[in-house]
């Protein structure tokens, strides 16, 4: 993990009101300052992998319809936040990034985790560059563990939950229960939330603790207490 230590990782790019997030020109706006990039990738009901943040396509694209029933025919039409960036399929980034910079790459949950994991697998095995694996859902790093031992994998959580999320799964979640299992090597987790014993624990056996999400120096400044390094957006850090 220490070509993830060097710098801050810009969550979705270095996105602005410029860049739009977790788009090309944003990540090459983060390659620019040698940022290290954090990416959110979905498989599509086609069995493609793209390169977007939310469950749903609407607030990006205008297009209400959630990412995983879609298909390549579909979103490759839409554009993000009125731009003409359209949403990158992960190969695109890959070609893109193509090492400059180090990958930080988040698996969204699709309801087939096993099939997302061997996927990702078998393209990063053509990845010359750097990349790392994170989820919140511990199967899918099960999984992807199976496919690719070698390459680091991280449990992202956090203490803090809509209300709807019941007290059980809250508290599995937040301690990271699955880790026995999963065996991250890092752990990324919302920096608000700390300090948590389960953190420290993990911290103290070895593993590397990112801190999500920073936006801005006084934020940083909290966060580095308990986190080796930040995942950040909205500002630019020294």
């Amino acid at each position: 993990m220490k070509e993830f230590m060097t710098k801050p990782i810009a969550q979705r790019g270095l996105h602005n009101e410029k860049y739009t997030e977790n788009s090309l020109s944003g990540f090459e706006n983060a390659i620019k300052y040698g940022f290290p990039i954090e990416i959110d990738i979905h498989l599509v009901s086609d069995i493609n992998i793209y390169v977007f943040h939310d469950d749903n396509l609407k607030r990006m694209t205008g297009f209400d319809k959630p990412i995983k029933l879609s298909c390549k025919e579909e979103i490759r039409k839409l554009r993000l936040a009125g731009t003409n960036e359209h949403i990158p399929a992960l190969e695109e980034v890959f070609e893109l990034v193509d090492g400059k910079v180090p990958l930080l790459i988040e698996i969204k949950k699709c309801g087939r985790p096993k099939e997302t994991a061997k996927i990702l697998s078998n393209m990063l095995e053509n990845y010359k560059g750097t990349a790392a694996v994170q989820s919140f859902y511990p199967d899918y790093l099960y999984h992807f563990k199976k496919c690719s031992p070698k390459v680091n994998r991280g449990q992202l959580a956090t203490a803090s939950f809509p209300d709807d999320i019941p007290h059980i799964q809250r508290f599995v979640s937040r301690n990271m229960f699955g880790n026995p299992i999963v065996r991250p090597s890092f752990i990324t987790y919302d920096f608000k939330c700390l300090p948590r014993t389960a953190v420290s624990f993990y911290k103290k056996l070895g593993l590397v603790v990112l801190g999500y999400t920073v936006r801005s120096q006084e934020e940083e400044m909290q966060a580095r207490k308990y986190c080796d390094n930040i995942i950040f957006e909205n500002y630019i850090p020294d």
